[in-house]
């Protein structure tokens, strides 16, 4: 009686116990063996992220709406689940966090969009190329190939699935791990992050502030025949096309980066205008534009006025 009473007591303990199985299969895709993305996909598929299709294929390749998207993006950072309609949850805190989204969720997204709404879970506020350079100088993407650009990001391409799950994957790499609101005002184009291996410093017209104006414009005096001065926009045109044309004969061939200003403008009593330029991010170079007449301007041969400049970094 002892003997058995003892195994249907074993018989018990093994019915109620979770049994493990000796092996875990793994995450397997007919299709994306030799795709690029094999180990973005199989680790998106491990954090549920994404799921595959019923014949055990993934379809990378497939292009994505932005609904999709949202939600891919949102199931990753918040408890945001479907709703009713399925998409209606992800597109209500969208809206509460002010993120650039349309008003057709089943159209596809393109990727200067996914650039937007990626960029604004960062809390800023950048719209267009200004948007792709902030993810391509925070690491947030690569781009198509080795060379780091904004073209080469092909913000016109529409996105698939396989980039929805690396994008995602960006974030996660980095570090992140929350979506923040975007702000309502268009964040300061002077606060872009450069591209890698582009230079630092000042490399848009739209970071010079009135007192990096005058730093620059303190680094050389003009000598006493030259004064600074304003310019008129539609002159001022005509010589900055003049300048970036001839670019690389008032410089050399690395200027990467020219930053042309008319604040930064002087003359002397002859009919040459002269430009002060910023080049590769700090480098002052003074430029003397004449005309050549029959509305031809040409740039003369510039000459550095200095490699550094304080508070241009």
């Amino acid at each position: 009686m002892k003997k058995r009473l003892t195994l249907i007591l074993m018989l018990l303990m093994l019915m109620t116990t979770p049994v493990m199985a000796a092996t875990i299969t793994p995450i397997t895709f007919s299709d994306i063996q030799a795709h690029w993305a094999k180990d973005t996909i199989t680790w998106g598929m491990g954090l549920g992220i994404a799921l595959g299709f019923p014949d055990d294929t993934f379809r990378p390749d497939n292009t994505v709406t932005e609904s999709q998207f949202l939600a891919m993006l949102e199931r990753t950072f918040t408890t945001t689940r479907d709703g009713n309609p399925w998409y209606q949850p992800y597109y209500d805190l969208a809206k509460t966090n002010n993120y650039p989204v349309g008003t057709s969720p089943d159209a596809l997204i393109l990727r200067s969009q996914v650039a937007e709404i990626v960029s604004g879970t960062q809390g800023v506020n950048y719209t267009g190329n200004n948007a792709i350079q902030y993810l391509l100088g925070k690491g947030l993407a690569k781009g198509y190939t080795d060379t780091i650009t904004v073209d080469n990001y092909h913000g016109a391409d529409t996105l698939t699935r396989a980039q929805a799950v690396q994008f995602i994957k960006n974030l996660k790499d980095n570090g992140i791990q929350e979506i923040k609101a975007r702000p309502f005002e268009p964040s300061p184009v002077s606060e872009l992050p450069p591209l890698p291996g582009q230079p630092t410093g000042i490399t848009d017209v739209n970071q010079l502030t009135p007192e990096l104006i005058q730093t620059i414009k303190d680094k050389q005096a003009p000598a006493d025949k030259y004064y600074w001065t304003s310019i008129e926009d539609k002159y001022f045109q005509q010589y900055l096309n003049a300048i970036q044309k001839d670019l690389k004969n008032i410089t050399y061939d690395g200027a990467e980066t020219v930053v042309i200003s008319k604040t930064l403008f002087y003359k002397n009593d002859g009919g040459t205008k002269y430009f002060r330029v910023i080049v590769n991010g700090n480098q002052l170079w003074d430029v003397g534009v004449g005309y050549q007449g029959a509305g031809i301007y040409t740039a003369t041969p510039g000459w550095k006025v200095s490699s550094t400049v304080e508070g241009v970094n």
